[in-house]
């Protein structure tokens, strides 16, 4: 497959502070892939392990040479629920005051 991703002005600002950063982006101007895999699991404690894995090439950096992609995130969801269902409520709670 194929990733042409265009970095809006707050990615660039970000961006110029990382070189790692700034080669990423770069190379996903033009960024052909021949894996892009996830791997998602949710344990009985709310905590979500994410695993994204993408491989593949920019022809127009490092004369198109393979490149790898590997982000893991680990997170507890427990407070985040918590925090989305406080704000619901807190929204109900304007608008019946409104009506």
């Amino acid at each position: 497959g194929r990733i042409k991703y265009g970095a809006d002005e707050a990615a660039q600002a970000l961006a110029s502070s990382s070189t790692d950063l700034s080669l990423a982006l770069d190379l996903l101007k033009d960024f052909n892939y021949k894996v892009l895999s996830s791997d998602v699991t949710l344990d009985e404690s709310g905590t979500l392990s994410l695993a994204l894995s993408l491989a593949g090439s920019n022809p127009n950096i490092y004369n198109g040479r393979q490149v790898n992609f590997n982000i893991n995130v680990e997170q507890n969801l427990g407070p985040l629920l918590q925090s989305l269902r406080l704000s619901d409520n807190l929204v109900r709670g304007i608008e019946d005051r409104l009506r």
